[in-house]
């Protein structure tokens, strides 16, 4: 019998799935995966699917571009944002040669879909107060420096990174590196989107997505917004049929202007229960902080975080905890629910030292 572990890649042994913990939970209260509450497609029907969907449907593509406020030319649509990662790692990094760059804690796919192309890792991590460290990263960069990663609003801290700074950096690699910027929170943030620096930033690269202000996480549906060149060779490199014709019709009907401007409704609304969830949580005598957020989550330190999260998950509630190695070991992050689920978490936290 073969042994598998002989013929998988050495440096890959001790790679981990992204963790989900959902199985054991189908009926409880989720919150842990920064997902839209609400279910904006209810009453969708989708039709036409013993056809191979158009890679990038002009209808949509247009939609997409009034969206983002860009060209059609400077989009490309992918499998969620973890695709166009991927898609980027592949194109610009050789495998055990080049390196990217990150700064922890941050999104974790970088680090995966880098491990998986075989490109070194150079970890920048946010100071104590989670910025992001311009100056540290900076120094980082050598010529074998591909791609800078940067999460804005950063998930898993929720803050903002200046965009100031990003394109500064942008520019002072402009000769050897991209700078791709994960704006998967940016409809809950207070910010403005830098999709429109693409075209005088050629090495700047915009990540979206319809999973988390859209609602639509089951879809799987992210674009890359990018200078036109950089897109085209994106579209060599995905395979043809990138997303399936459930997702483009879905997107299609979630980006008309009448239900983006539904969705403005439900961002007001988790913004109004983050501020509202923050000021209540701060009061728990357990939370020893918790950070302002311009994303749909919060991240609280907590005493006795494991105690908190089983108590949690035993009420039918699901947050994010961290790996006990990891620099966020004594944090949970909770996304914004309904306001009803807001006050039932809120109770049950209440209940755990009462």
């Amino acid at each position: 019998m073969t042994n598998i572990e002989q013929l998988v890649r050495q440096d890959l042994k001790d790679i981990q799935p992204y963790p989900i913990d959902r199985q054991g939970n189908q009926n409880g209260i989720w919150l842990d995966m920064n997902e839209l509450p609400w279910d904006p497609c209810e009453q969708m029907a989708i039709q036409g699917i013993n056809r191979y969907p158009l890679p990038n449907p002009p209808a949509l593509m247009c939609q997409l571009a009034n969206y983002y406020g860009v060209s059609q030319e400077n989009l490309i649509l992918t499998r969620g944002s973890d695709d166009g990662i991927d898609a980027l790692m592949r194109l610009f990094c050789h495998p055990f040669r080049d390196e990217v760059i990150i700064s922890s804690p941050t999104f974790s796919m970088y680090g995966v879909s880098a491990k998986l192309q075989g490109a070194k890792i150079i970890d920048v991590p946010l100071d104590a107060d989670f910025s992001w460290n311009k100056t540290a990263v900076e120094k980082s960069i050598n010529s074998k420096t591909k791609i800078i990663f940067i999460c804005s609003p950063n998930n898993p801290t929720g803050n903002l990174i200046p965009a100031e700074e990003i394109l500064a950096l942008a520019e002072k690699v402009s000769t050897q590196a991209i700078v791709v910027v994960d704006e998967a929170y940016i409809e809950f943030s207070d910010t403005m989107s830098m999709t429109s620096k693409i075209e005088q930033v050629s090495n700047l690269v915009i990540l979206r997505t319809l999973s988390k202000a859209f609602g639509l996480a089951g879809i799987r549906c992210g674009v890359a917004i990018a200078e036109k060149k950089l897109i085209k060779f994106l579209q060599a490199l995905l395979p043809p049929f990138p997303v399936s014709q459930f997702t483009l019709k879905a997107a299609m009907q979630a980006t008309t202007w009448e239900n983006i401007e539904r969705i403005k409704g439900y961002i007001e609304i988790v913004k109004t229960q983050r501020a509202f969830l923050q000021e209540k949580l701060s009061k728990f005598a357990f939370v020893k902080k918790i950070w302002p957020s311009q994303a749909n989550f919060l991240l609280m330190q907590c005493d006795d975080v494991n105690k908190i999260y089983w108590y949690c998950v035993e009420q039918g509630f699901m947050l994010r905890k961290f790996n006990d190695k990891s620099q966020l070991h004594d944090c949970l992050r909770l996304s914004v629910g309904l306001p009803s689920q807001n006050e039932k978490l809120l109770n049950v936290l209440a209940a755990v030292t009462g």
